[in-house]
C-alpha cells in the first residue's frame, strides 16, 4: 500500500491543480472566442441570404431588363461571397472543434488535479489527527 501523501506533496497537488484550473480557463477562453467567430460567420452569410433575397423580391416586382441585368451580377457576386464566406466558417468549425477537444482535455485534467487535492488534504489530515 503507497504510503499517504504529505504535506508537501499536497501543496505541489494544489499549485498544479491552480495551473490545470488556469490552462482550463484559457482553454474555455479560447474556445468561447472561435465558437464567436463562427456565429459571426454564420450571421454574415444569412445577413447576405437576405439582402439577396430582398433584391429578387423588388426585381421581380419590376421586371425591367436594366432591373434583371443588375440582379444577375449582384446574385454572381453574392455567389461569391458566400463560396468566401462558406470557407470561412468550415475553417471556423474546425478550429471550434479543435479548441472543444481541448478546453474538454484542460478540463478533465483540472477536474482530476482537483480530485486528487482533495484526497492528499484529506489524507495530511488523517495523519495529523492519527499522530
Amino acid at each position: 500500500m503507497p504510503a499517504p501523501p504529505g504535506k508537501v506533496s499536497a501543496t505541489r497537488l494544489a499549485a498544479l491543480g491552480r495551473i490545470a484550473g488556469a490552462r482550463s480557463d484559457a482553454d474555455l477562453a479560447r474556445l468561447a472566442a472561435a465558437s464567436l467567430r463562427l456565429a459571426e460567420a454564420t450571421a454574415a452569410r444569412e445577413r447576405l441570404d437576405a439582402a439577396l433575397a430582398d433584391e429578387m423580391r423588388l426585381a421581380l416586382r419590376d421586371p425591367e431588363v436594366p432591373v434583371l441585368r443588375a440582379l444577375d451580377r449582384h446574385v454572381l457576386l453574392a455567389e461569391q461571397a458566400r463560396t468566401a464566406l462558406e470557407g470561412r466558417i468550415r475553417a471556423c468549425v474546425a478550429e471550434r472543434d479543435l479548441e472543444r477537444a481541448r478546453a474538454a482535455l484542460s478540463f478533465g485534467r483540472a477536474t482530476v488535479l482537483d480530485r486528487m487535492v482533495t484526497a492528499a488534504r484529506a489524507a495530511v489530515r488523517k495523519a495529523a489527527d492519527r499522530a
